[in-house]
């Protein structure tokens, strides 16, 4: 018999600040079988704009900073050195698309470190030619992750 997968969302919304992560941990920790976890950029904090729009204006050091004191908080200092990394890349980098899309790759990837998960980097599932998504990408994704339509609750 094939294991029960289950998809969840975490948006912006949901995840605030480390206790918002480790409340998605529990959540996650309470579904049967095999959990697929797509994950939003932080959300706003009181009196804050939101991660994207903070990346989109190129406010990078605060985005960054604030997802340094999340991942201290929750002992993750795997991603410390992804954080480093980013400081030194994302201000002179020139496409707008992958400075914004880094909210979500860094939720992503700190959730993975700290409910011990794998982490899939969303650029191997998703193919892209002039524009456009590559018709390949569902059955691409799917054989990446391992699902069947019969398999998903």
């Amino acid at each position: 018999m094939e294991r029960q997968t289950h998809i969840s969302k975490f948006g912006g919304s949901i995840l605030i600040d480390s206790n918002s992560f480790r409340r998605a941990a529990e959540v996650i920790s309470r579904q049967p079988g095999r959990n697929i976890i797509v994950i939003s950029a932080l959300g706003a904090r009181a009196g804050e704009p939101k991660v994207t729009d903070q990346l989109y204006t190129r406010q990078i050091n605060g985005v960054l900073d604030r997802y340094q004191a999340i991942a201290e908080d929750l002992n993750c200092h795997g991603i410390l050195a992804h954080i480093d990394q980013l400081r030194g890349h994302l201000p002179g980098a020139r496409s707008e698309d992958l400075v914004v899309s880094r909210g979500e790759w860094l939720s992503a990837r700190l959730l993975a470190e700290y409910i011990s998960a794998e982490f899939i980097d969303g650029t191997e599932l998703i193919q892209v030619e002039n524009h456009q998504v590559h018709s390949n990408t569902a059955s691409r994704a799917a054989s990446r992750l391992e699902i069947t339509s019969q398999s998903v609750v």
